[in-house]
């Protein structure tokens, strides 16, 4: 009992850390029959909104085609994943309205 609850706790920390992972989890948490294949194009997604968090960049543009997982990325495990850190973030998410 004392070992899971340590694992639970270890994996909590590394998914305050790193958002790729965050990112990963979410995905399985809203897509739990879809098997989530880590690809180079949300390894860098995740970099660039990581960086945008560290306030290393300061507008990114996110330019993929469709059912890329920008969305998931960059409107709902990103902003999760801030709020989860600062609670005080303010967040503006943005689309164009075709």
């Amino acid at each position: 009992m004392y070992s899971d609850a340590l694992i639970r706790r270890e994996e909590d920390a590394q998914l305050r850390l790193d958002f790729a992972a965050f990112a990963q989890r979410r995905f399985r948490e809203l897509n739990p029959l879809v098997a989530f294949a880590m690809n180079w194009h949300v390894e860098v997604m995740t970099a660039k909104l990581a960086a945008v968090y560290q306030g290393q960049i300061r507008r990114l543009i996110v330019n993929v085609p469709p059912r890329y997982l920008k969305s998931l990325v960059g409107s709902v495990a990103f902003p999760a994943w801030c709020l989860g850190r600062q609670p005080g973030t303010q967040i503006l998410c943005v689309t164009p309205g075709f």
